[in-house]
């Protein structure tokens, strides 16, 4: 939701530039998905109707979430990334913790980026940081597996960087420095 919110923001900004960015963008992702995409999307994305006047929340049967509804909410989300992405702006997501994520939460990061990396103008404008901690990984867990799938994919660029974790010591020196 904090891409939504960040074009909410630039469409209620003084600046020319930013509320012209804004209405592109959100012209850009109602002419990919259309308006009832972006209904069905309202419990994914609160932002939503505050950036698009008068839509709103489509009630699914049971509160369930279908195979196919899955996959329009995979092709909603990769649709609304490509439009800012295309309208000339860099998007970084960052998420933390990933090795407590559930199969399908990894599965949806996964398969997004896959679509973003498969079109080359988008996949040099967007950067996905995904922190986990090694110590927690098992093997046959979703994490390792959504992992091992994103290695092998010729859609997405991965690089691992390793970082020792901080010691007691390094911590104290840090609080010292800051509170000289």
């Amino acid at each position: 939701d904090e891409i939504v919110r960040y074009l909410v923001e630039l469409k209620e900004s003084r600046r020319p530039a930013d509320i012209a960015y804004s209405k592109r963008a959100s012209k850009s992702i109602l002419d990919s998905i259309g308006y009832d995409a972006l209904s069905g999307l309202i419990d994914f994305l609160p932002s939503l109707p505050l950036l698009f006047d008068g839509l709103e929340k489509v009630e699914r049967l049971n509160n369930v979430l279908t195979k196919e509804s899955a996959w329009q909410l995979l092709h909603s989300i990769t649709k609304i990334f490509e439009a800012v992405l295309e309208s000339g702006r860099f998007i970084m997501i960052c998420c933390d913790d990933l090795q407590w994520a559930d199969k399908s939460t990894l599965s949806l990061i996964s398969d997004v980026l896959i679509n973003i990396g498969g079109n080359a103008h988008t996949s040099c404008r967007c950067l996905f940081v995904g922190l986990y901690r090694s110590n927690e990984i098992e093997d046959n867990r979703p994490f390792s597996i959504q992992y091992s799938y994103l290695q092998m994919s010729i859609s997405v660029n991965l690089t691992e960087i390793k970082l020792s974790s901080l010691s007691k010591e390094d911590v104290i020196g840090m609080l010292m420095a800051e509170f000289q």
